[in-house]
């Protein structure tokens, strides 16, 4: 027996209709791709950080050079 609870009210999975099972399966399907989403953009926050700091030690080898 599954349960989840909507508005501080629990139900039992097996008994909702289909039509309402289908929802909570959109509901979930659509939470796990919002939690990978928001990992990706983490990802690539951190990869931008990265590459600016990488094109600053670039920059800094490239002003060496001039002097």
């Amino acid at each position: 027996m599954a349960n989840i609870t909507i508005d501080d009210v629990t139900y039992d999975l097996d008994t909702l209709p289909e039509n309402v099972k289908g929802q909570v399966n959109n509901l979930q399907a659509t939470e796990a791709e919002l939690a990978r989403q928001q990992a990706l953009v983490s990802m690539l926050k951190a990869a931008r950080l990265k590459y600016q700091d990488l094109l600053k030690i670039e920059l800094q080898k490239m002003d060496k050079e001039d002097e």
